[in-house]
């Protein structure tokens, strides 16, 4: 039989949701292709697998296979491996795929001991194969016949369990495929003709072609193989025209026979030696036919038939390797004389049968458990016997008649993964940004998300690429990142450093962006830092520290905080030339002590804040401190050793009013022991936070009872950070199983806010 096998287009899967290429959903495989399903699930079945655990299936309407010159009808169709060459096919089992697992196993193709159109894709361990490791795909060759059950080609199915590793990791589309040493092959009937075989004898014959062939030889070195004529069809027999009594012929089913060696270029005594026995396989069957002819001597003649599966022993190896150890016997389970069966019986040590009542003319065909590729056939007379027979006829059926490569045309896309991250415009430096985003890892699992941080601008200032010298960006969790940038936020020409923290929620889609900002500074100043202006003595002095000019004025402890605010911010000409409320005693201000007419300041000896003068002249002295811009906190400090410092357990009284930066004011505050930091030398005490907000406007002292010195009076200038709008520009990575990535730029914006 000679066919040929054309394998059109390719069937590709694509691991992606959803069809692409060939996909098919399974409610549609289910409905109209009900025997694929059933054949497939069939072999399936001892892993515990249905197609329905797929995670996609792939085929299509037309035939991928298609058959062409058959010379006789093709028996079957099966998957098979070949050689590099695409030659000497041989059953599938344990051939290794090309192709991986996402963990990075080798898969390892074995076809279904019940069905070899059907091969399996099994998960090995490492470089090692397993027969009976996890399914990871499967791919079904169905057979498509004619009207008349004539088998005509082929269609092919892809059923898919678990991604496939993808090598190339810049396409999330990348295609592999199966290797072109996995082939299909078409099974029928071979028969091998004796016609053109020299007439005489040679050490062995063979016929066919060299793809397929059936070499013949004696049962060792010292028998030959003879052809005759005898007026008709071409006939074999061993050591003269006929298989006598003891005798038999061995029949090899080969490929690539040397062509030099094949009937009928073969002449008389040209197949004399071991050397030309040249072949590079064997050819497996489960049944063949023989025809006997020329029966001689009596009606009817027993025939011994014993098969074996052989390995390849070719040129001086031939000969000793007939029935030696490699030579496995193979059951022969039936056998049929003319088309019906017979009885047979089995041979002494029962590894071949015997087939009695043969006559002239017929056909024996026999049937093996498994495949067999040689065969001795030989006389089963007892030995004397004049009963004699020729061979006129060999055919093997069920044998691969043709095979072609397919791994080529099954293929497997890749699934790439797919991030989108949406960008913010309302993000504020005191409550972040929250976004969302989405993220899709595919049929290859996640493998791993990541960020770059690729730039910043502040408010529009220009954008600026991130370095490791303005910017660090470092991922702490899978989907967490710690980030700093160092610039100018405030336009003040000096960098500040913002810190934040993004992190992306996986399992709500959401992401949150928090930002840490420098903290309040604070500036003092002091003073002892300070010089007066020229004149005086005055009720009203004003001392100049650095940049800051402070308004000393000498008040009356009963004036009203309403008149005092009248005044605040003004300058020292216009206090003194209009103010009503101040003191008649003159305003001290030294590094010796600040004070009313000296460098003490004093109460009289009455408790509270009166107008009383007392003996000695004493009243309840009071002073405004007015820095001409406000301030966060004042700190009085008393020199302790003088007049034994401020004691307030004994009876001093030291009070302090607020007057705030807007307009209002506090009502007189007694400065208590639990108000003092004392040390060996200094008492004091804070009015308002020095990092807090700048709200102070002015500060009054009333001293109600007692005497202390203030030597100095320190000021607090807190200076919160106020940034310019600022864009974060990011770009995140997200990768599968399968090392594909998804990229996708965001950008989240933040308000300039005070924070």
């Amino acid at each position: 039989m000679a066919v040929t096998i054309n394998v059109l287009g390719t069937t590709s899967i694509d691991e992606t949701p959803g069809l692409q290429q060939d996909d098919i959903d399974l409610s549609s495989f289910q409905t109209n292709h009900a025997s694929a399903l059933a054949a497939i699930n069939a072999a399936l079945a001892a892993d515990t697998l249905t197609v329905a655990n797929a995670i996609q299936i792939a085929g299509d309407e037309d035939v991928d296979i298609t058959l062409t010159n058959a010379t006789s009808p093709v028996q079957g169709l099966g998957f098979v491996t070949l050689d590099s060459n695409g030659q000497n096919p041989a059953p599938v089992d344990g051939l290794d795929s090309g192709q991986q697992t996402l963990d990075g196993n080798e898969i390892f193709l074995y076809a279904d001991p019940d069905n070899d159109n059907i091969i399996l894709g099994r998960e090995g361990s490492g470089t090692t194969a397993d027969s009976s490791g996890k399914i990871v795909f499967a791919v079904y060759l169905e057979e498509v016949t004619d009207q008349n059950n004539v088998i005509t080609g082929g269609q092919l199915w892809t059923v898919l369990f678990e991604p496939l590793a993808h090598p190339d990791d810049t396409n999330s589309d990348d295609v592999v495929k199966l290797p072109n040493t996995l082939g299909v092959a078409a099974t029928g009937e071979q028969n091998f003709s004796f016609a053109g075989a020299p007439a005489g004898n040679n050490l062995f014959m063979a016929f066919g072609s060299s793809a397929d062939a059936l070499l013949v030889s004696g049962t060792s070195i010292s028998h030959t193989v003879n052809s005759s004529k005898g007026g008709g069809a071409t006939t074999l027999g061993t050591d003269a025209q006929d298989v006598r009594a003891g005798k038999g012929l061995y029949f090899t089913y080969v490929t690539g026979m040397d062509a030099n060696f094949l009937a009928p270029d073969l002449t008389h005594k040209e197949a004399t030696t071991v050397n030309d026995i040249s072949f590079t396989g064997v050819l497996d069957s489960d049944a063949a036919s023989l025809t006997i002819v020329k029966l001689t001597g009596g009606a009817s003649v027993s025939v011994k038939l014993t098969a074996f599966t052989t390995d390849v022993e070719t040129g001086a190896n031939y000969f000793p390797g007939l029935g030696d150890s490699d030579d496995v016997n193979v059951t022969i389970t039936h056998v049929y004389i003319n088309g019906s069966e017979v009885s047979f019986t089995l041979d002494g040590d029962g590894t071949g049968v015997i087939v009695a009542g043969v006559h002239d003319g017929d056909v024996i065909k026999f049937e093996t458990d498994g495949d067999h590729n040689r065969v001795l056939v030989e006389n089963g007379e007892a030995l004397g016997s004049n009963i004699h027979f020729s061979i006129g006829g060999f055919a093997i059926e069920n044998a691969v008649t043709a095979a072609v490569p397919v791994g080529d045309h099954l293929e497997f896309y890749d699934d790439g993964p797919a991030v989108a991250v949406a960008d913010v415009t309302d993000g504020d430096y005191a409550n972040g940004a929250q976004g969302t985003w989405t993220h899709d890892p595919g049929a290859d699992g996640l493998g791993s998300f990541s960020a770059n941080f690729d730039s910043f601008q502040i408010d529009s200032h220009g954008i600026v690429d991130t370095t490791g010298t303005n910017s660090t960006f470092e991922q702490t969790g899978d989907f967490t990142f710690d980030g700093s940038i160092t610039a100018d936020f405030n336009g003040d020409g000096s960098n500040d450093t913002v810190e934040f923290t993004l992190t992306l929620n996986p399992d709500d889609d959401s992401y949150d962006l928090q930002v840490t900002t420098p903290p309040t500074t604070t500036t003092t100043f002091s003073t002892d830092q300070g010089s007066l202006d020229a004149g005086g003595p005055d009720p009203v002095r004003t001392l100049t520290i650095g940049s800051e000019n402070i308004v000393f004025s000498a008040v009356n402890a009963l004036t009203d905080p309403n008149d005092i605010k009248l005044f605040l911010d003004a300058s020292e000409a216009t206090i003194q030339g209009s103010a009503t409320y101040l003191s008649p005693a003159q305003m001290n201000v030294s590094t010796a002590g600040i004070g009313l007419g000296d460098n003490l300041f004093e109460g009289n000896s009455i408790a509270g804040i009166d107008g009383a003068t007392t003996s000695g002249g004493k009243f309840d002295e009071s002073f405004v401190i007015d820095p001409h811009g406000d301030v966060s906190s004042m700190t009085v400090i008393i020199n302790n050793k003088t007049n034994g410092g401020y004691t307030p357990l004994t009876g001093e009284e030291l009070y302090y009013r607020i007057y705030d930066s807007n307009g209002g004011w506090s009502a007189p505050v007694k400065v208590l022991q639990g108000d003092l930091t004392v040390t060996s030398s200094t008492a004091s005490f804070t009015v308002g936070d020095p990092n807090g907000p700048n709200d102070i406007d002015a500060v009054q002292l009333i001293m109600g009872k007692g005497t202390i010195k203030v030597p100095t009076i320190t000021f607090s200038v807190s200076t919160e950070f106020s940034p310019q709008p600022l864009d974060l520009n990011f770009t995140a990575d997200l990768f599968d199983g399968d090392h594909d990535s998804s990229t996708d730029p965001f950008t989240i914006h933040l308000d300039a806010a005070t924070v």
